[in-house]
């Protein structure tokens, strides 16, 4: 079976044109990951705080 040069530029174009799209999506999703991953440390290190002071008031007591 052979195929126009046409219809295989045009379905290598469009092949082209999903990885572009997947590449874009993969990266979003890393993008949102990692800046999850930056809330749950602040969070981490701010509720770490929260008890090493609770701690250390009730020490004083």
């Amino acid at each position: 079976m052979e195929y126009k040069k046409e219809t295989l530029d045009a379905l290598f174009n469009y092949g082209t044109e999903i990885l572009a799209s997947l590449q874009n999506i993969s990266n979003d999703k890393d993008k949102k990951l990692e800046d999850a991953n930056r809330r749950y440390k602040n969070l981490r290190e701010s509720l770490q705080e929260i008890l090493n002071k609770s701690n250390s008031e009730e020490e004083k007591f």
